[in-house]
């Protein structure tokens, strides 16, 4: 591909009648949307403004109308939410054994991509299997609402989430002994997440989730403030989201690190609001692909990692990360923490996604 290629805007065809009106899109046709006025979704508004010179939007209804590269416009949770995914699917299959080249985005759900699709999705694994590009969960931008802090003498620790989840299955599984080692093996398998229901999933995310706070309450050498919510916060009344909402951001603003996990799919949002927020997140890690942060950065430097094996060692490991620095080294990686998230942000993220799109599509 030549450089006069790269510099020219990408275009995408969509099939018109496939936009859910009341969904967001998928990124890349964000700028057909409104601008946000929610002071924690303003970062999107910087993607609306540059994506017109990275993307040329065309419609068609028919596929006889459309170009090589086909887009499907809103996300695949929201087409499952609307009901309507079969059809989708299937109008996908028909696009690409027409020759065209296909890119789905998939939000935050386990998906099985149609042989020779483009996904770009925010649940990932490190498996051959596996061939989704992944990009980060974006929700909200915390910069301006959580203070700098000065490096503890003992790790603290912090944790706002629901370790319980509903639903009949998870309600009789509680009550049956799994061996760790099974579900640590299913809970970092693509090809098991992907073929089976969301009841299965969420039992492995309270196993992940209660095996974790077991551990973090075993490491004495932390000081640790877990807390464990029984409800989807996404389903609680507004009054009630507003104060958990504010007890997850102070909990982010008291500790220097944060746990994050994966829940019902192998993705976690809170992960890049605390790197927003210039924390140091603990991921506990079940086998996921994390988005690149280019610039030379590493995923080891802004965060610590511990695999979901050596659940056991958590304090050992936070502790070793935390003794190697300095104060000035642990703000330098608070610092680092925010730097690799600016560069994982909607503006900066999707302009090298539509590159490599440009590059597939070839």
């Amino acid at each position: 591909m030549d450089t006069q290629s790269l510099n020219t805007p990408l275009k995408i065809w969509v099939k018109e009648d496939f936009r859910l009106p009341n969904f967001r899109p998928n990124p890349l046709l964000m700028h057909l949307t409104p601008p946000d006025t929610n002071p924690e979704l303003l970062y999107w508004n910087k993607l609306r403004d540059i994506l017109p010179s990275l993307v040329e939007v065309c419609q068609f209804k028919d596929l006889e109308e459309a170009g090589s590269l086909v887009v499907t416009p809103n996300h695949y949770k929201d087409y499952i939410d609307a009901r309507n995914f079969a059809a989708v699917r299937e109008f996908n299959k028909q696009v690409l054994a027409s020759g065209r080249r296909l890119v789905t985005f998939t939000l935050g759900r386990e998906y099985k991509p149609l042989p020779g699709e483009i996904v770009f999705g925010q649940s990932t694994y490190r498996s051959q299997e596996d061939k989704s590009v992944p990009i980060p969960a974006w929700l909200y931008d915390l910069g301006d609402q959580v203070t700098p802090i000065k490096k503890p003498t003992i790790p603290t620790v912090g944790f706002v989430g629901h370790t319980e989840y509903p639903g009949r299955l998870n309600s009789v599984m509680r009550y049956v002994p799994i061996p760790d080692a099974l579900v640590h093996q299913l809970a970092c398998s693509s090809t098991f997440n992907q073929n089976v229901t969301m009841g299965i999933r969420r039992v492995i995310a309270r196993l992940v989730r209660k095996r974790t706070m077991k551990a973090l309450r075993q490491a004495t050498n932390l000081k640790s403030n877990l807390i464990e919510r029984t409800m989807d916060f996404f389903m609680l009344p507004p009054a009630v989201k507003q104060r958990m909402r504010e007890e997850f951001i102070q909990s982010i603003q008291d500790h220097a690190y944060t746990v994050c996990m994966r829940g019902d799919n192998n993705d976690n949002h809170q992960m890049f609001e605390v790197m927003s927020a210039r924390r140091i997140p603990i991921i506990i890690d079940t086998n996921q692909r994390f988005p690149e942060l280019g610039n030379q950065m590493k995923w080891e430097d802004v965060c610590v990692i511990v695999p979901y094996a050596e659940l056991h060692r958590i304090g050992e490991i936070v502790q070793a990360f935390h003794d190697k620095m300095s104060e000035e080294d642990f703000a330098e990686a608070c610092r680092k923490s925010r730097q690799a998230y600016d560069t994982l942000m909607p503006h900066n993220f999707i302009t090298r996604i539509v590159e490599d799109i440009k590059k597939f599509a070839g």
